[in-house]
């Protein structure tokens, strides 16, 4: 995790950014998907929406921060189309799809639920 402010990486224990003393709010989690795994600030509907329309160019792989599969993505032409709607079915059923980092994308309804209630066993 790196700081907001400044850039530099940020001790694991929570602790002050040692560069400029800024302090940074925990992560939020996601509870009922896979317990301890961060939120991506991505939107999954908007991941969907770009799927639907523009999957044969690979732009929901440039999304999700997977450059070179949207690259391999947009030369195949989605895999003649079959890629592209594997993905996008994927994304509609599957277990939440994740980002570069491996954080959670998930739709904003599903994240105003998770800050609501905090995950508890």
């Amino acid at each position: 995790m790196y700081c907001s402010t400044c850039g530099t990486s940020l001790p694991l224990d929570g602790s002050p950014c040692p560069a400029c003393a800024a302090r940074t709010a925990p992560a939020a989690t996601v509870s009922d998907a896979a317990p301890g795994a961060e939120i991506s600030p991505r939107d999954k509907g908007t991941l969907i929406l770009l799927a639907s329309l523009l999957g044969n160019f690979g732009v929901d792989r440039f999304y999700r921060g997977q450059i070179g599969l949207g690259v391999l993505k947009l030369l195949t032409f989605g895999g003649c189309g079959i890629w592209a709607i594997v993905d996008f079915i994927l994304y509609c059923v599957a277990a939440p799809p994740t980002d570069v980092e491996g954080r959670a994308i998930l739709d904003r309804r599903t994240v105003e639920r998770l800050r609501e209630r905090p995950y508890s066993r």
